[in-house]
């Protein structure tokens, strides 16, 4: 009988996905709760790892970060699990499924994916003719909302509402 050998190309690594990131977030994040601060800096040093200049825009809490080139590279990917990022050192990670983890809405088109792609959340209309404003001038658009809230106060807790 012939058994079936198996190599790398068979193997599918599996990570954490965003309920871990929200249950443990004291390991992806400086300080809790979340604050848009950090996520924004964060999302932000990542774009810059790629060259990318970002402009950033707020109009209440709704936040939007723009840049050329496109350093999602339409690897949306990295919103929905943990994708390793090795060239920023050892256990590192894309910094933009903290924003799907902790966010009330999350956000993003391209140049070559206009319409927005939502991850969390619903966007409004005004939102939406924002993004495709802000996308005018750039390869990438990500937005988000603020940090999510539960019902009792705490901040992320869980990052169910």
């Amino acid at each position: 009988m012939d058994e079936k050998r198996y190599g790398p190309e068979d193997l599918q690594l599996v990570g954490p996905g965003l309920d871990f990131i929200r249950t443990h977030p004291q390991m992806f994040l400086d300080e809790q709760p979340a604050r848009s601060e950090e996520l924004l800096e964060r999302v932000t040093w990542e774009a810059a790892q790629f060259g990318v200049v970002t402009h950033l825009e707020q109009r209440d809490d709704f936040v939007a970060v723009s840049g050329s080139p496109d350093w999602i590279a339409d690897d949306e990917r990295w919103f929905t699990g943990l994708s390793a990022a090795p060239e920023y050192g050892r256990n590192s990670f894309r910094q933009v499924v903290l924003l799907t983890a902790f966010c009330t809405v999350v956000a993003t088109c391209s140049s070559k994916q206009p319409t927005p792609k939502v991850f969390v959340g619903e966007l409004t209309n005004p939102q939406e003719r924002w993004l495709s404003e802000a996308l005018s001038t750039a390869a990438r658009v990500i937005a988000f909302g603020p940090p999510v809230v539960a019902s009792d106060g705490d901040h992320n807790a869980g990052g169910v509402l």
